[in-house]
């Protein structure tokens, strides 16, 4: 049995409206779901590089399969929060396996 390279615990965070005290919609983030990923900081030269083309992504995180997940949540990995940066990209075996999330600070 192969072990799992999904062995870190993220959370996926969602925007919502909602009410304040004074009756006005202020956007709030929710925990969505909590999964298994492999979260991947980029390494210091793959940062200076993306920077160099314009790039803010500073890591990636690989989760299983979803229809769910898109660019508008947030990632909390270990007390940090980072903004899914573009579409969440499919494997290129099947593009139903794992999906990549190139991920930014948020």
């Amino acid at each position: 049995m192969k072990e799992s390279k999904l062995r870190h615990r993220i959370t996926i965070r969602k925007s919502r409206n909602a009410n304040n005290d004074y009756g006005e919609i202020t956007n709030a983030w929710q925990d969505y779901l909590t999964l298994w990923a492999d979260f991947k900081p980029l390494s210091v030269n793959a940062i200076v590089s993306s920077k160099a083309e314009g790039s803010k992504v500073i890591a990636r995180c690989v989760i299983r399969y979803r229809r769910d997940i898109d660019e508008t949540m947030q990632v909390l990995h270990e007390g940090t929060l980072y903004n899914i940066d573009g579409m969440p990209l499919p494997d290129d075996k099947t593009g139903k396996e794992y999906l990549t999330l190139m991920l930014t600070k948020s």
